[in-house]
C-alpha cells in the first residue's frame, strides 16, 4: 500500500500515520511534505522519527534550516520555510543530504520541486473545512523507472503495490 489517503481529527492519529509511514521507509528515501503552515508537517515528522526509533525531542528546525536525528538510519529534517530561492536551498547543502545514506524528511518541500529527486516519497497535508483538528492525508510514492536495454527509455508512473505495478501519469 504506498498511496493512501486518510483524514486524522487528532494530533495523535496524525503522528500515528507517521508511524506508520516510516515501517516503509528505507535508507536514501526522500520524503517531501507540504502544506500550508499549521497543517501538521512537523506532526508527521515528529510520527516518522518516533517510528524510526529516534529518542530525543524533534522539533520544527525553521530558525536552523536542518536537524538530524539518530534512529536506526540517520535523519536529515530539512525546513525549507524560511530560504526564498532556489539559491538559498543549494546553498543548505540540499543535494548532499536527499543523496545521503539517511532518510530526508523535508517541511515545504513545494519550495524545491524542481530540486527533489525524482524517486520519492510526497506526503500532502491538507485542513478539514469545519473541522478545526482534522487534517486530510494524501501520501503517494512517486517512482521513475529506467528500462534496461539500448533505448534506456524512463518511465514515469506511481508505485502501486509490492508487486511494482504502475500507472500512467496523467
Amino acid at each position: 500500500m504506498d498511496n493512501w489517503i486518510t483524514v486524522t481529527h487528532s494530533e495523535k492519529e496524525t503522528l500515528g500515520v507517521g508511524r506508520m509511514l516510516a515501517s516503509r521507509l528505507a535508507k536514501g528515501d526522500v520524503v517531501a511534505l507540504m502544506g500550508e503552515l499549521g497543517a501538521g508537517k512537523t506532526v508527521m515528522v515528529k510520527g516518522i522519527c518516533a517510528g524510526l526509533g529516534v529518542k530525543k525531542g524533534v522539533r520544527s528546525p525553521s530558525f536552523v534550516l536542518m536537524a538530524r536525528y539518530e534512529g536506526r538510519v540517520p535523519i536529515y529534517h530539512i525546513d525549507l520555510y524560511r530560504l526564498n530561492s532556489t539559491q538559498d536551498i543549494l546553498g543548505l547543502g540540499f543535494h548532499e543530504f536527499i543523496n545521503g545514506s539517511g532518510i530526508s524528511l523535508i517541511e515545504w518541500a513545494e519550495k524545491a520541486k524542481g530540486l527533489l529527486p525524482p524517486n520519492r516519497w510526497e506526503v500532502e497535508l491538507k485542513y478539514v473545512p469545519g473541522e478545526e483538528k482534522a487534517r486530510d492525508i494524501h501520501i503517494q510514492h512517486i517512482v521513475k523507472l529506467r528500462l534496461p536495454g539500448p533505448c534506456g527509455h524512463t518511465i514515469h508512473g506511481r508505485l502501486r503495490s509490492s508487486s511494482e505495478r504502475l500507472a500512467p501519469d496523467r
